[in-house]
């Protein structure tokens, strides 16, 4: 069963460092690897520094990039409902995309923006078999969660509402 569209939750106290309190959207599961972006934890850039980037003064710092993953750092990404579409845009059949270029950064500080999104700096990245190992030791929860916690929320509140999910999941699966 492909795990695209579901999340992956750090369980408490399991993970230190780079996972510690986080929320990973997979966009990608494939016999190949698994793929996902951290959605949780925010950096201290924002789309304004992109923009500068590219030589356009956005004045607006609303819209914060978040920590991805460890791989690729420099690359971002972004999140998005499915009425936003750009050159490369990955469509992962479950309602939210991925997209990744110039153009992506160029529409948005046009305000040409999807009606939800999130911008995102790095990858989360399995290799064959190493998540379902990982998920074996209780390291992961996975759960499905909902748009609005996606977008919303971030930080701890966002972390501990994906438990609370993944907890509700989980025993809804034995009635």
């Amino acid at each position: 069963m492909s795990r695209v569209g579901k999340c992956l939750i750090a369980t408490p106290n399991q993970h230190k460092g780079f996972f510690e309190n986080t929320v990973i959207w997979i966009y990608e599961d494939t016999p190949s690897g698994t793929n996902g972006i951290g959605i949780t934890n925010p950096t201290n850039l924002h789309l304004r520094d992109l923009a500068a980037k590219l030589g356009v003064d956005y004045p607006a710092d609303h819209h914060v990039i978040y920590k991805g993953g460890p791989v690729a750092s420099g690359a971002v990404m972004m999140l998005h409902t499915a009425d936003f579409y750009s050159s490369s845009t990955v469509h992962t059949g479950v309602g939210l995309n991925i997209s990744s270029d110039d153009l992506m950064i160029k529409k948005l500080i046009t305000n040409n923006t999807p009606s939800s999104f999130r911008l995102t700096a790095g990858a989360s990245c399995w290799a064959p078999g190493q998540l379902d190992r990982e998920m074996s030791k209780g390291t992961w929860l996975l759960a499905e969660l909902p748009v609005d916690l996606i977008f919303n929320s971030s930080g701890l509140h966002q972390w501990r509402s994906g438990i609370e999910h993944a907890g509700r999941q989980t025993v809804a699966n034995y009635f």
